[in-house]
């Protein structure tokens, strides 16, 4: 707050009789008045106007007027007084009477700051004492003096609830007597919403949140564990999650993680092996394959998963050799692919409980072999004049009728005879067809 030049006069420290007394060029520099400006008229118009600023807020509040009224009524008169003689051009008494009006200002504003003072210590005192009448008598005296003090209303605030607050610690003490924690805590909460400074129950309350999250974190380990049993892995792990809120870094945590993922991998592994044993009845086992790689991702070591894959996959490639051969019969006419067929045949006969179609393509196979190895009868009818010959098998020569037995196979028939095209006659006999007709005649002239 700016320093009222007057206060800083010499002349305020004793009673001025006369004007006489006055040192007229020390008073000019408080106020920085230059020589030419230095009389008792600008002196005056000065300490008038600082005066006013200094005392506008103060002695219009109608408390202050209400407590020091013989004093303010004092004060004024003299103001009134300076008034009339500054109007009359009494410049020197005009400016003795503001200096006095001045010191009356001054006693009053300092009284009424000693007693704001006083006041607001006693009504805190009071309040903390929970004295609701006395403090309320003290701090609505501070609030006449000086309406707009921040502190003072803060304090009139925690004064009004007292009576709450005088409830609330009543309720604490049956909340603790009771063994009510959670009453406690919430009693303790909402005293400490209407006045923050009260730190009495400050050690108390962290206690009892301590004892809560206690009782929440156990209480959450119990049901994680009972979850366990039952087989509810997700519920488990999401209440192990609200565990590891409360205290993140309790080794307890990292044991029933443990524990939650074992169960949780043996859980999606039985399902897995459910999976897979539909798919093996379905022979579908290029699919089994992949549910077995997903019990390695969880299971890397798992020796069901390891033996199931190089089961499948031996299945698997002998369905894919077996095909190939069912799919193309001819192939078992060849010394090597017949066999190849007969040694997919011991294979196959130690998987086919397992495998209905490896068991049927199996069976196939075994017919074919059969088949490739029965001989069909040719029977050729010509002209007993075109030369035959069988290419890569040998020559027939002039017939009317010759009957053959051959294999299975693809074959040419050449027809050759003096004057004549030459004919050639392709033919593939399946291994299912036993019985055949050819006519082979060279009849077209060159």
């Amino acid at each position: 707050t700016e320093s009222n030049p007057l206060e800083n006069n010499k002349n305020y420290s004793k009673k001025i009789i006369s004007i006489m007394e006055i040192d007229i060029s020390e008073e000019c520099k408080i106020y920085n008045l230059e020589d030419k400006l230095c009389d008792f008229k600008n002196l005056y118009q000065q300490a008038f106007k600082k005066l006013n600023e200094n005392s506008k807020i103060i002695l219009s509040n109608e408390g202050v007027y209400q407590i020091y009224t013989a004093k303010i009524k004092l004060f004024l008169e003299l103001k009134e007084s300076s008034l009339q003689n500054f109007s009359n051009n009494v410049f020197d008494k005009a400016y003795l009477e503001i200096i006095e009006a001045n010191k009356i200002f001054n006693l009053i504003k300092y009284t009424r700051d000693e007693e704001f003072k006083n006041n607001m210590l006693y009504a805190e005192k009071a309040y903390i004492d929970r004295n609701e009448t006395l403090a309320k008598q003290f701090i609505y005296t501070a609030e006449k003096l000086i309406p707009d003090d921040k502190k003072m209303r803060k304090l009139k605030q925690k004064i009004i609830n007292i009576s709450k607050i005088v409830t609330l610690e009543d309720d604490i003490k049956s909340a603790y007597m009771t063994n009510d924690t959670e009453l406690e805590i919430k009693l303790i909460e909402k005293i400490k919403e209407i006045d923050s400074l009260i730190n009495k129950y400050d050690e108390r309350l962290k206690k009892l949140r301590l004892s809560k999250k206690n009782k929440e974190f156990q209480n959450l380990l119990s049901q994680v564990q009972n979850l366990l049993k039952d087989d509810k892995i997700n519920i488990a792990r999401e209440k192990l999650s609200s565990a590891e809120k409360i205290f993140p870094k309790n080794d307890t945590i990292n044991v029933l993680r443990e524990r939650i993922n074992k169960r949780d991998k043996i859980k999606r592994i039985n399902i897995l092996k459910k999976e897979i044993k539909n798919l093996i009845g379905d022979d579908k086992w290029q699919e089994a394959i992949k549910k077995y790689k997903e019990v390695l991702v969880l299971d890397n070591t798992n020796a069901f998963a390891v033996d199931g894959i190089n089961f499948a996959e031996e299945i698997n490639e002998l369905v894919k050799q077996i095909n190939i051969l069912n799919n193309t019969p001819l192939l078992l006419t060849k010394i090597e692919n017949l066999n190849k067929a007969i040694l997919l045949l011991e294979s196959a006969s130690n998987f086919t409980q397992f495998s209905k179609k490896l068991l049927r393509i199996k069976n196939l196979l075994q017919y074919n072999i059969k088949l490739a190895n029965e001989l069909t009868v040719v029977n050729i009818k010509s002209d007993d004049k075109t030369d035959i010959r069988l290419k890569k098998v040998g020559i027939i020569g002039k017939v009317k009728n010759k009957t053959l037995s051959l294999k299975a196979g693809r074959y040419i028939f050449e027809g050759k005879r003096l004057g004549y095209k030459t004919i050639l006659i392709e033919k593939e006999i399946a291994l299912d067809e036993k019985n055949i007709f050819l006519e082979i005649i060279c009849d077209e002239r060159i």
